[in-house]
This record gives C-alpha cells, structure tokens and sequence, in this order.
C-alpha cells in the first residue's frame, strides 16, 4: 500500500466466511442449475429500495410510520423490479440502494421462487441504509469487503465478491461512489478514494475481474469538467493530463481493447450507443453506471469472455420520453432513475 494512501486514508478488510449458509442453501433448494456455456450479470440502482418495517435510519419518505411508504408500495417496486429480472433472465444481479437483507430475501421469496437464485446477501454497511446486494444462481465463495474513510467522512465499502463457474474463477466488484452532492469538484476527492481503491485490488490481479456499479461519475467527466483538475475516471488518451503524482488515485480506462492491459480496464460503453446513457439529469444523458472488465476478459484466447453488453429498457420502465420511470407511490408503475447494465460472458 503506497504511502500517500497509508497518511490519507484507513481501509478495513473484513472476510466473511459463508461456507456455512452456502450448505445450508443447497440442502434447502430442490432445483438444480445447469452450468450454461455463458453467464449474464446484470447491474442495476434501484432507486431506494426500502422494506415496510420501520428501524428507525430511513429517510422520512420511505419511513412507513411517515405514512408516505408502506407494505403496498414496497411490494409492488419488488414486483416492477422482479420483472426486469425475469425479462434479462440475469445469473448475476448486483443491485444498489438496498435497505436491508429483507428487501432481498422478499424479492426473491416472493417474486422470482422459480428463477433459481439460491445464493442472495445484502451487503450491509454500518449505519447505512443504502447498501450493495448480489443474488446469484451460481455459489458465492467469498466476500470481501473494504471500509474507506477520508478524514471524518465514511464512504460506501468496496466489496469484492468472488464465484468459479465452470471450473474458472472471477471476481467482481462491486461500487456506489459518492454522489456529486455538495458539488462535483469539492466531492471529487471522496470518488477519487475509491477509484483509488479499486485500481489497488485490480493492479497484479490474475483474475478475471468486473468492476461494476454507479460511479456517480461520467465516464467523459474529465473531459466534461474541461481537464481543470483530476478526476476518479480518467481515459487512458487523457492519463498525461494528470500530474504523475495524482495518476495512481484514478481509474484509468480505455475505449481501445488493444490498450486494455494490467489496470487499464476496458468500459463497457465503448460497446453501446454513444447517444446513450443510464441517467438523465440536467436534459442531457450520463454514463455514471459502470460495467469495466480487465483484460483476460478480452482477451479472445482466454475465458471468460465478452460476447455481450446491453442496456435493458422495457416498456414499464421508461416513460414517455424514453427516459428511466422513477417508482411512483400513487400508480405504483416504474423501477427506479436509473437504467441498468447487462453483459454475458462465455466460459
């Protein structure tokens, strides 16, 4: 760990062993999951996804004692959610903005028993009721989670997540930056922390790894803000622009598969619309959700590799505009803000 991140910061690394639960699920489950030749992870923020139950940290609008959020309306942005689901047929989900392990299990309990997600954990964070979730039709082997802190302020945990399908292990990461809240360039630092700590985990790295979630950051955003100071996300073209002393604080990408090498990641977009994004604000599109995979996912020689990637939209979760339907408590109709990410890889 470099100096500069040892004087700035303290990260926690916190195995969880869930061998135990794993046993338990698979003597519970009566169905079986046939290993495909390809797997498909979906990301997705999901906008606030809280239970009914009041424990007393939700914000006042989803707080059923506020009378604005109750059994109704959670149950029906479990099933708007649900049907996405079922409409990507995703192995993988990584979900953002989850309450509490019972929005999970209640997802999956009661709207998609049949779909073969054994393998379900909210994230949790303390004293956050906006975590990072994964259900998943092949085994979690383990968990690895890591708590940033920058000065007084404690950030979203980064968590590695990790899986063997057909023999092959991979991990995936999973992230939800700090938002723009307070403005981009005073909460700059706080992304940068965390793009920080991934490029840590990706850098030496053997394994196939996918690093997902909403970064709260365009992908163009160096650009964007006109290259007047550094930024979490930074194309590997523009890596000069930064100061050699800043460079390792940044998650550097690259459009060009030929460049994808060590911890250049490759992004997913470069592979979608370029019209396109996953959130709409300010009348214009952003690309603040993020699928990256390293090279030997590229790579044509290895395995797993990436033979697709997509932007799921559906009727029920754009309105009019085209733009992503927010969940309304009066109609109870939309999923969330945001669109999702979807890429399948072949092993």
């Amino acid at each position: 760990m470099q100096n500069s991140l040892k004087n700035r910061i303290i990260i926690y690394m916190k195995t969880r062993n869930i061998f135990p639960v794993l046993i338990l699920v698979l003597l519970l489950s009566c169905s079986c999951f046939v290993p495909a030749e390809s797997l498909s992870i979906l990301s997705y923020n999901v906008q606030n996804l809280f239970d009914d139950v009041a424990d007393g940290g939700e914000y006042h609008n989803y707080n059923p004692e506020s009378g604005q959020w109750g059994s109704e309306m959670f149950q029906n942005k479990l099933n708007n959610l649900a049907e996405v689901i079922r409409e990507t047929d995703a192995d993988i989900v990584l979900l953002f903005e989850v309450e509490n392990q019972n929005c999970i299990d209640s997802l999956v309990r009661f709207y998609l028993p049949t779909r073969g997600y054994r393998f379900n954990y909210c994230l949790d964070q303390e004293n956050s009721n906006i975590n990072s979730a994964v259900i998943s039709r092949i085994p979690v082997n383990e968990v690895k989670t890591h708590r940033l802190e920058l000065g007084r302020s404690i950030l979203r945990n980064i968590n590695e997540v990790f899986f063997e399908y057909r023999g092959i292990e991979f991990e995936i990461i999973l992230n939800h930056w700090k938002s723009k809240l307070g403005g981009d360039e005073e909460t700059e630092e706080k992304r940068k922390l965390s793009a920080q700590t991934v490029r840590r985990l990706i850098q030496n790295n053997p394994l196939p790894v996918i690093v997902a979630g909403d970064l709260n950051e365009d992908l163009y955003e160096f650009k964007k803000q006109e290259f007047r100071y550094p930024t979490a996300l930074v194309s590997k073209k523009n890596l000069h622009r930064i100061p050699k002393e800043e460079r390792n604080r940044c998650l550097v990408f690259s459009e060009n598969k030929e460049e994808v090498k060590g911890d250049v990641l490759y992004s997913i977009w470069s592979e979608l619309p370029p019209e396109k994004g996953s959130y709409f604000y300010s009348s214009e599109w952003e690309k603040i959700d993020h699928i990256f995979v390293n090279e030997p996912i590229i790579d044509p020689t290895q395995k797993p590799n990436l033979i697709r990637c997509e932007i799921p939209e559906y009727d029920f979760m754009v309105n009019r505009n085209g733009k992503p339907r927010s969940f309304s408590t009066k109609t109870f109709t939309g999923v969330s803000d945001h669109f999702p990410l979807l890429i399948e890889l072949e092993f």
